[in-house]
């Protein structure tokens, strides 16, 4: 009877082992599937990660009890190799140099949230740390920062964001798009700062069946060292979690009653997010292919690694955490939800580098100034022939 009971859970093992190996051989598709036609893919990106500790616990697991089938786990895991190499970062590590070597574009990218304080809730609008903000732009120096929910007051001269950067950072070439104006005089958007010059600029907004509420991309080209390097700054759509939703959030975490509504609920509302997800970043693509420049691309794309969206706006560029970071790199924590807040998986933020463009060095400024991290790369464009 024992030696029954014994096969017996050794089959269910296997079974679940088979099955985890399923959902993670379909996570590992996911960026060729379009979240715009297969909304479910967006939350198998999600949970690429976690499906790879399992099936590496699988994988060790039968190397010890059945060395044989340890082969189903490991063959898996070569099979997603390529998603895992988006994930992870392996770089040799070396201190952030702040000071710039000649010839080369220090570029930032920062979600600002607005200036409000990570430990204050977005809509008490009075509270800022802007000036911790400006502190660390001050301290890297960059040659251009892409700012995203980034917002200015043109009657209030406290406020006066772009005119503060502008003068007393010394930045005096600036796009900003100006998508929303809150209370008459509070207008927010996506902003670019260049200490190059600014040739041309072009806000590129989005469709009204795929716009929601996302921030409208925008592009600027700049003259460098006598070439022309386009740069796009890129906001997709938020997840726009509001007090509700985090209690519903709370709801599913402890099991109440009535956890399977609030499940629902959430279900809902990141499956139709996804799908925008998808849609941007077409409509994106296909502008920044039009580039008769060399493209940097920057911003947040409030999606991972493993998904549609980052494969599709990545295209063939480089990827400047992966290629001088290390780590897996999160740039998001959720100011409020505890449960987000420790996910340790939400790399969101990025800069992209058409090739030809290499990455010298790269850094994240790790205070929590906003929900997002800073991005900081310096770059080292193509030498002409």
């Amino acid at each position: 009877m024992q030696r029954f009971f014994r096969k017996i859970t050794a089959r269910v093992v296997l079974l679940v082992n088979f099955l985890v190996i399923l959902f993670f051989l379909l996570a590992s598709i996911t960026p060729y599937l379009n979240p715009g036609k297969w909304w479910f893919t967006g939350f198998l990106g999600l949970l690429f990660p976690y499906l790879l500790v399992v099936v590496l616990c699988f994988f060790i697991f039968w190397l010890i009890v059945s060395p044989r089938r340890s082969l189903y786990s490991l063959a898996a895991i070569i099979a997603g190799f390529s998603s895992i190499g988006k994930m992870l970062a392996l770089n040799k590590t070396e201190p952030f140099s702040l000071e710039k070597k000649e010839g080369q574009l220090r570029v930032m990218t920062w979600n600002v949230r607005y200036f409000v304080p990570f430990n204050v809730k977005i809509f008490k609008a009075e509270e800022t740390n802007r000036d911790e903000i400006l502190k660390e732009i001050r301290k890297f120096q960059p040659d251009v920062i892409c700012f995203q929910e980034f917002f200015t007051n043109g009657d209030n001269k406290r406020d006066d964001n772009i005119r503060l950067i502008s003068r007393e950072l010394g930045y005096p070439y600036h796009f900003f798009s100006r998508d929303k104006v809150h209370w008459k005089t509070i207008i927010t958007g996506m902003a670019i700062f260049s200490r190059y010059p600014m040739i041309q600029s072009n806000l590129l907004t989005f469709p009204e069946n795929i716009a929601k509420e996302a921030e409208n991309t925008i592009s600027t080209d700049i003259v460098i060292q006598g070439d022309t390097l386009r740069i796009f700054n890129i906001h997709l759509q938020s997840f726009r979690f509001m007090p509700r939703d985090y209690v519903d959030l709370g709801k599913i975490k402890n099991q109440q009653d009535s956890g399977l509504v609030a499940s629902k609920n959430i279900l809902r509302k990141m499956s139709s997010t996804f799908s925008l997800h998808g849609l941007q970043a077409d409509f994106v693509t296909e502008k920044i292919n039009q580039s008769p420049f060399p493209v940097l691309l920057c911003g947040d794309m409030n999606d991972v690694p493993n998904s549609y969206a980052y494969r599709t706006l990545r295209g063939n560029r480089n990827d400047a955490f992966l290629e001088k970071g290390f780590g897996i790199g999160k740039t998001y924590t959720s100011a409020t939800s505890r449960f987000l807040g420790k996910l340790p998986t939400l790399r969101i933020d990025y800069i992209f580098a058409d090739p030809g463009i290499e990455t010298t060095q790269f850094t994240q400024v790790n205070k929590k100034l906003s929900d997002h991290q800073a991005l900081i790369a310096d770059f080292k464009l193509m030498e002409k022939e």
